[in-house]
C-alpha cells in the first residue's frame, strides 16, 4: 500500500494533484471534505472564512490531529483493500501529518506556487469557497492558511511545509504538474520502503 499526503498553500494544485492521482488508481480521503460536513450539518455558508473559523475551534477543542483523525475513520468504514493506495489532501496542521505519518506511514508531498500564480488560480477557479472572495480578502485568507500570526491549533501551511518528504514546484501547467507527480511515484518507491 502507498500512502501519500498532499500539503501546500490555497491555489498551489493539491487538489489537482490528487485528482491526477486518482485517476493512478489511488482512494482519495479529503481532510477538507470532514471539514464540509461539520460545517454542512451547523447550516452555515460555505465559505473559505467559515471554513477556517470552524477547523479553528474544532481543532481547538477536539486536537490539531481531529481532521486526519475524521478522514481516517472514514477511510477504514470504507474498508479498502491492503493493496489500495491512498492520498490524503486538505491537510492544513502539523498535528495532522503526525497522526497520518504515525498510523499510515505516509509520504507527505509538498506543493507550491508562487503567491501571484495561486491568486490568478484561485480567482480564475471562483469555487464554491471562494466565489465571493475579493483579491483583498483572499491575500489576508492566504497569510491565515500559511499560519500567519495563528495560534497553534490553525491552519499552518508554512510550517507544514518544513515537513514534507518530496517537494514539487507546480508554476507551470497541468500537463507539467503531471510529469512532475508521475516522477514523485517513481522516485519514492525507497521511502515507502523505510
Amino acid at each position: 500500500m502507498k500512502v501519500f499526503g498532499l500539503v501546500g498553500p490555497l491555489g498551489a494544485g493539491k487538489t489537482t494533484a490528487a485528482e491526477l492521482l486518482v485517476k493512478k488508481g489511488f482512494t482519495r480521503m479529503s481532510l477538507t471534505e470532514e471539514l464540509k460536513k461539520e460545517v454542512e450539518k451547523r447550516g452555515l455558508a460555505l465559505t473559505r472564512q467559515v471554513f477556517l473559523d470552524v477547523a479553528d475551534e474544532l481543532r481547538r477543542e477536539e486536537g490539531n490531529y481531529y481532521f486526519a483523525q475524521k478522514a481516517s475513520e472514514t477511510l477504514e468504514k470504507m474498508s479498502p483493500s491492503e493493496n489500495a493506495n491512498i492520498v490524503f489532501d486538505g491537510i492544513k496542521n502539523p498535528g495532522e501529518i503526525e497522526f497520518l505519518k504515525k498510523k499510515y506511514k505516509m509520504i507527505l508531498i509538498g506543493i507550491a506556487a508562487p503567491e501571484k500564480i495561486r491568486v490568478e488560480r484561485i480567482l480564475e477557479r471562483a469555487s464554491e469557497l471562494d466565489k465571493s472572495a475579493t483579491q483583498e480578502l483572499l491575500k489576508e485568507q492566504l497569510k491565515r492558511d500559511a499560519g500567519l500570526n495563528q495560534e497553534d491549533y490553525g491552519n499552518k501551511i508554512n510550517d507544514c511545509m518544513k515537513l514534507v518528504d518530496i517537494n514539487i514546484n507546480n508554476n507551470g501547467t497541468i500537463v507539467e504538474l503531471e510529469k512532475k507527480i508521475l516522477t514523485t511515484l517513481k522516485s519514492s518507491k525507497p521511502l515507502l520502503n523505510k
